[in-house]
């Protein structure tokens, strides 16, 4: 049983490596299941035991890393975030940094910017609907634009450095970035 559990967590690491190099080479409507199982070195029947098609396989992989990084946001003490940010956002700098490069063909792929604008849509609905920052009155929309600036700008500047676009490095992005999430929430706590 344990044999077998393995070697369906090695299938499906396979299958999902195979498939990401393959859309850092070309489209992904031009990924046929032949090109990934072969790219896998692994034979038809184990990719349809596990997937029905390669759009499945991406699913799941973005689907993995969302339910991670939401695990991250969820789990933390959201009342403090915006007066403390550099907690949570070290676990996401953690998170990143155990599987850079992962991450990094994640987003660069074809499929990526949908997973992205998910994710930080995502990420915009968890504070939003966060009771403190709900209050009654004319300041909701300047405080769901005020999260919906520091979430997006975070996710983007994790973006950047995924990317090299950024001088920031994932070791000092907790540091600056909570610096600048307090500094733009601070009026709305």
């Amino acid at each position: 049983m344990r044999s077998e559990y393995r070697s369906s967590i090695r299938s499906k690491t396979l299958i999902r490596n195979a498939l990401l190099s393959l859309m850092a080479e070309k489209p992904f409507d031009k990924i046929t299941i032949t090109d990934v199982v072969n790219r896998a070195d692994i034979n038809r029947g184990t990719f349809y035991a596990h997937y029905g098609s390669t759009l499945e396989v991406l699913q799941k992989i973005q689907s993995d890393a969302t339910n991670e990084l939401r695990t991250i946001f969820e789990s933390m003490d959201y009342k403090n975030f915006f007066n403390d940010s550099e907690k949570t956002l070290k676990r996401i700098s953690e998170f990143l940094s155990k599987d850079f490069e992962y991450y990094k063909m994640l987003i660069m792929i074809d499929g990526g910017k949908s997973f992205v604008a998910s994710w930080k849509d995502n990420l915009v609905n968890f504070f939003s609907g966060i009771s403190f920052l709900n209050s009654q009155g004319g300041e909701n929309n300047e405080k769901y634009t005020a999260i919906n600036f520091v979430i997006n700008g975070v996710a983007d500047a994790y973006l950047d450095i995924l990317l090299g676009k950024s001088k920031l490095t994932l070791e000092e992005a907790p540091t600056a970035l909570s610096t600048i999430v307090k500094r733009v929430m601070t009026p709305y706590l």
